[in-house]
């Protein structure tokens, strides 16, 4: 299921989580307390502190439901349109 979420072409904004400080999004972890990425999924994935598919599908949802929190409605590029690609993220899930 991860490697699935992985290999979409979406994907690429989820694969690591943001650095902030490089980015100057000050803002960003006062909007999002708890990042979620793919690779820190990979991580839990290899040592096993997913016990069930729930948690999986919590950190699923915590990465997209962070993405749209911080990404406000309105305000995303054409050339990086990153909530249209976590709604998607969330359909594939």
């Amino acid at each position: 299921l991860w490697l699935a979420l992985n290999r979409l072409d979406i994907a690429g904004p989820f694969r690591f989580r943001l650095n902030w400080k490089a980015l100057d999004l000050a803002e960003y972890p006062k909007v999002v307390p708890t990042p979620m990425d793919l690779e820190t999924m990979r991580r839990k994935i290899e040592q096993h502190r997913y016990e069930t598919l729930e948690q999986f599908g919590g950190d699923v949802r915590l990465m997209v439901s962070n993405c749209l929190k911080f990404n406000i409605e309105g305000c995303e590029s054409a050339e990086f349109p990153v909530r249209s690609w976590a709604e998607r993220l969330q359909k594939a899930y």
